[in-house]
């Protein structure tokens, strides 16, 4: 079995598989997704299984041709996100992780009409 971080990132991105999903860097015309996974994950558990449950932080950023396309791409990954399904673990929560961040103008990209929302989330698992 994959270790867990990885075991995460592939259930988060095949949940989104309806969507243009790429890995860390936009690699595709929008409208997509970039899929980042955070620091300040935890691993948790009673002591005789200490490595049992975690919380992985990841982001998702949702890129359009307009803000109201960066808003559509969002509001596609929040409706897929509940499918996320992780290999040989139970999902027992799933929230975005300080609200779903405003529309932004990527003026730092030689295409300044692209724009963007990094929504970030938390994900709660625990062996299946």
């Amino acid at each position: 079995m994959p270790p867990l971080s990885r075991l995460h990132a592939m259930g988060v991105k095949a949940a989104l598989s309806g969507l243009a999903v790429v890995d860390g860097h936009r690699e595709h015309d929008p409208p997509c997704v970039v899929f980042y996974d955070l620091d300040g994950g935890q691993i948790d558990g009673p002591l005789a299984d200490p490595d049992r449950d975690v919380v992985y932080p990841f982001q998702l950023t949702c890129v359009g041709i307009s803000a109201a396309a960066a808003r559509k791409v969002a509001d596609d990954a929040r409706a897929a996100l509940p499918n996320v399904v992780i290999e040989g673990r139970r999902v027992m929560r799933l929230e975005p992780d300080g609200g779903l961040g405003g529309v932004k103008s990527d003026d730092d990209t030689a295409d300044p009409t692209l724009f963007y929302l990094t929504p970030k989330w938390r994900l709660w698992t625990t062996p299946a």
